[in-house]
């Protein structure tokens, strides 16, 4: 009986201590997954933007979920840093405007920037330009985002308001630092006529720009700039014929910007015409193993006298000039009639201009000797290759939107930001390479090496530009970016 008693003891001495150990367990599973619902933040969504919702803020929601577009508050972050320098300041007068106006010397003719007015009581929006002129606003299209942005307006605020937009590529203004004393104003224009006037007179350019800053892998700039200065390797800085900047402090809707710019970012008529997706019926797999880029001389006008050889368009076809030398039987243009992959089983190259724009004809004749001039390629037959280039022109590329929206993969390089390209992640969504092209070799071999995840990249940009890129969405956009300026703006 005894050694019963102890086989019984034993065993359920074994079955306790089971029941102990997975109580344990349980408890500390529970208990961590308790610390980690402490430490994760709700999801930051339109609904709890306020702490204390407004009453518009209930329109707005209602708004995405009838466009059915995102309602994640993350996805608008731009709207908030393009706001930041108004909030700080705490309101947004009218009064800036009859200053616009009245100032001869703005250049802001017809054409360039245009002054639109909300009139809540019929939910109308009302453009003119500089001289005056009165309007339609529909614009390319335009209006496909406006119309229904102001009948939610006349929900969501019933305020009037001006705001001015501009139709031009730029950027538009920045402010210079503060004279020192009021006997040096005059050294302030109100319009920057050189690169040279902007530096000279705005700390931030010279920090951010004319600087060699250290390489930070998670700052866009520096990670692309390498560690040089972006004033001696991108053409928006170099080139005065392309610089349209005014030394204002006023707001003004803009399709892009540089940073410490005050332009606010919306989706304009380059959005809404590509908004339509592009159709690409080559699944990766068919797609061959070309580099592919065709382009203008944009970026800077080749012009004598100018550094024009350091532009970005004019260095990535010179690193093209140089590629060919090492690697001749890698080279084609797709351009020409029976053209054909001259290297099938590895890598192919394809980059070139088609067109030289804003050169004097000495430039011309240089810039053709030394380079070529290519035929232009259709979509159809660029959508036949795996990696395409994409960089700025004198701005923001437009092409950027088409390109992401097929089944390609894109290495792209820019210092320009959109409503939506600020979401675009490196590696995720895009291949980025150094300004002055010393690495793009080594992606083109990465890319080869890494097929799989090349698709990937390529996917994910697909499905990021379908959740964002859509006319629905860009009325969302617009829509609490109009409400957020209507909150500020006040009359006198």
């Amino acid at each position: 009986i005894g050694d019963k008693l102890v086989k019984i003891f034993q065993k359920m001495k074994k079955v306790c201590k089971w029941v102990f150990v997975t109580a344990v367990s349980l408890c500390c599973v529970a208990l961590l997954a308790f610390l980690a619902a402490l430490e994760t933040p709700p999801a930051s969504t339109i609904d709890n933007l306020y702490e204390i919702p407004p009453p518009d803020s209930v329109v707005l929601v209602e708004f995405t979920k009838l466009k059915n577009c995102s309602s994640d508050i993350d996805h608008y972050a731009q709207i908030y840093r393009d706001f930041a320098y108004w909030i700080k300041t705490g309101s947004i007068s009218s009064a800036v405007f009859d200053k616009v106006l009245k100032k001869g010397n703005m250049h802001l003719n017809g054409g360039e920037t245009l002054f639109i007015t909300y009139y809540p009581l019929n939910a109308s929006l009302h453009g003119y330009d500089t001289r005056g002129t009165t309007g339609p606003w529909g614009l390319d299209g335009i209006n496909r985002i406006w119309d229904p942005v102001a009948q939610f307006l006349k929900t969501a605020s019933n305020k009037s308001f001006t705001a001015m937009v501009s139709s031009m590529d730029y950027p538009r203004f920045v402010t210079a630092d503060t004279p020192k004393s009021s006997l040096y104003t005059y050294l302030w224009p109100e319009s920057y006529t050189n690169s040279k006037d902007m530096f000279d007179r705005i700390s931030y350019f010279r920090d951010r720009y004319n600087s060699s800053l250290p390489f930070n892998q998670s700052d866009y700039l520096t990670y692309t700039a390498g560690g040089r200065s972006m004033l001696q390797l991108h053409g928006y800085f170099q080139n005065d014929n392309t610089l349209f900047i005014k030394n204002i402090e006023a707001p003004i809707f803009s399709h892009c910007k540089v940073e410490n710019y005050l332009d606010m970012v919306l989706p304009l008529w380059y959005h809404v015409s590509s908004s339509a997706g592009t159709h690409d019926p080559v699944p990766w797999e068919k797609k061959k193993n070309v580099v592919f880029w065709r382009g203008a001389t944009t970026g800077g006008d080749p012009v004598s006298k100018k550094p024009w050889r350091q532009y970005h368009r004019l260095r990535l076809i010179e690193w093209a000039r140089k590629y060919a030398l090492v690697n001749p039987d890698n080279i084609f243009d797709a351009g020409e009639d029976g053209a054909q992959i001259p290297n099938p089983n590895g890598l192919s190259v394809d980059v070139g201009i088609h067109k030289i724009h804003n050169a004097d004809k000495t430039t011309a004749k240089v810039i053709a000797k030394t380079y070529g001039i290519k035929k232009s390629v259709n979509i159809e037959k660029i959508l036949e290759f795996k990696y395409l280039i994409v960089v700025d022109g004198h701005t923001w590329p437009s092409r950027l939107l088409d390109y992401l929206q097929t089944n390609s993969v894109i290495l792209f390089n820019g210092i320009f930001t959109d409503y939506f390209s600020w979401m675009l992640e490196p590696f995720v969504h895009y291949v980025p390479f150094k300004s002055d092209y010393s690495d793009l070799e080594e992606r083109l071999q990465w890319l080869m090496n890494h097929d799989a995840d090349a698709q990937r990249i390529s996917m994910n940009a697909r499905n990021l530009l379908e959740r964002i890129h859509t006319i629905e969405h860009m009325q969302c956009y617009t829509g609490l970016a109009m409400l957020e300026y209507s909150n500020l703006f006040v009359q006198g």
